[in-house]
């Protein structure tokens, strides 16, 4: 968990397509490392909440999709909101890396694990936003290397 392994991150998730291993970097180098955890403060966001719900709602291919039980941490010294959930009652795994603007969202169906990056796109000003993301809560969309990975 260092500077360096943060950069690594994020640029895997600006340039790799390989969703897999970007999970496993985030699951070896953050998230099993206890400090992780423990430096990281519960979060509220509208807006990682809504890519949970627009993005499995293309996964699932349904409308409305339930979310239960999500909790968000935010890791302010390598700017990594975390967290985890139930979708349609699967579990899911989300992380969002502020600086770049990228996230993962993996959700293990049962039969095999969806996988999907999400991108949120500014539509205000940053000066006109509450957070301290750099895109909106209300409007944004995403992009997707493969809509359905397998």
């Amino acid at each position: 968990m260092t500077a360096e392994k943060s950069k690594h991150l994020e640029n895997s998730l600006k340039d790799s397509d390989d969703f897999s291993e970007i999970f496993d970097y985030f699951l070896t180098n953050f998230a099993e490392q206890p400090a992780f955890t423990q430096q990281s403060k519960k979060f509220k966001s509208p807006l990682i909440k809504e890519l949970v719900s627009h993005t499995s709602a293309q996964i699932f291919n349904k409308i409305p999709i339930q979310i239960t039980n999500m909790l968000l941490l935010n890791h302010e010294r390598f700017g990594i909101i975390h967290g985890a959930g139930w979708v349609e009652a699967k579990l899911f795994n989300v992380f969002y890396c502020k600086r770049v603007n990228k996230g993962l969202l993996v959700i293990t169906t049962g039969k095999s694990t969806e996988m999907a990056r999400i991108t949120p796109t500014p539509t205000k000003p940053a000066e006109q936003l509450g957070e301290d993301f750099i895109e909106s809560v209300e409007d944004f969309s995403k992009h997707f290397k493969h809509q359905f990975p397998n």
